[in-house]
């Protein structure tokens, strides 16, 4: 199987396509396009020949690693909601939790709620609450 090291990736935000620089076995360095358009772009020799439409190996590889990123990012999206989703449950909890010791303070007439300090799950920094009001 033919080798090829990607050295850069440049993302062209305006357009949405990808520019990889990128070197074979060999030691030669290409770049190669791909965009959105489903056009790709080589600049092997291959590439140059076959212009907008390159099939080369060069292309091949950084369409599957292109792909293998998509994937990634999707897995690493889901996994932030589903902390954030937590972490908005913990802090739900939480308020309840404190409301319901306001309440009960307030009945027994005691002048200061006690101070809390929990962990967030997302970006594991602690919150530490003061009379119930989230301190920073």
């Amino acid at each position: 199987m033919k080798q090829v090291k990607i050295l850069t990736r440049y993302e062209l935000k305006n357009t949405g396509g990808v520019i990889y620089h990128i070197e074979n076995g060999s030691h030669a360095r290409y770049y190669t396009g791909l965009y959105t358009s489903g056009d790709c772009t080589c600049t092997c020799a291959h590439g140059q020949s076959a212009g907008s439409h390159a099939h080369c190996y060069h292309v091949d590889h950084c369409q599957k690693r292109e792909a293998a990123r998509v994937v990634a990012n999707k897995a690493a999206a889901a996994e932030v909601a589903a902390r954030r989703q937590e972490d908005a449950l913990a802090m739900a909890e939480l308020a309840a939790e404190i409301a319901h010791e306001s309440m009960r303070e307030m009945m027994h007439a005691t002048a200061r709620m006690p101070e809390r300090t929990r962990r967030s799950s997302l970006n594991d920094r602690e919150l530490h609450f003061v009379d119930g009001i989230l301190m920073r």
